[in-house]
């Protein structure tokens, strides 16, 4: 863990080599970066669910159990029920 000092002396070095004009464009694409490292992180959750023994379990229909190539659909193409990840059909429509 760094301390309060090793986080100056980092700044410290950081304005040295890039100075203040650089320095807020570093972060601000530093901050872009982990935002789209964030939202892929949480689509992929979304996209998937994982069984007991850790395998990715793909998006498939509640109702007829249709697996989509397309890996954004949120639909099922073959009956229109939304996709879950994972699901075991309930015998109807999804409540």
């Amino acid at each position: 863990m760094l301390d309060w000092q090793d986080v100056i002396v980092i700044g410290a070095v950081a304005l040295i080599l890039f100075g203040p004009k650089r320095l807020p464009e570093m972060a601000k694409s530093l901050g872009q970066g982990v935002k789209e490292f964030k939202k892929a992180t949480q689509e992929d959750l979304h996209n998937y669910a994982f069984s007991e023994n850790g395998h990715k379990k793909p998006l498939t229909c509640p109702t007829c159990q249709y697996v989509p190539q397309d890996t954004e659909a949120r639909f099922c193409p073959r009956c229109s029920s939304p996709l879950a990840p994972g699901t075991i059909p309930s015998g109807g429509s999804p409540s």
